[in-house]
């Protein structure tokens, strides 16, 4: 069990009125060792529009990693 607060940005220099973004975000997060299944909270801001967008997303992230010199054995 994993919690967390971080601050995301995005910025570029083309169509950046719509694009340009920050704001703070938390979460939690249930780790094994595949998988990782989680939600957060994010509180984006448009500075090029003045506008707000709060999102709530769940998401389930996989990894196996896989040795492959033990397979040419």
């Amino acid at each position: 069990f994993n919690t967390f607060a971080e601050f995301r940005y995005r910025l570029r220099s083309d169509n950046n009125d719509f694009y340009n973004a920050y704001g703070p975000a938390l979460g939690i997060e249930f780790r094994r060792p595949i998988f990782s299944l989680g939600a957060d909270y994010y509180w984006e801001r448009f500075p090029g529009l003045n506008e707000n967008d709060d999102k709530f997303q769940i998401y389930l992230t996989w990894y196996y990693d896989w040795d492959l010199k033990q397979l040419r054995k």
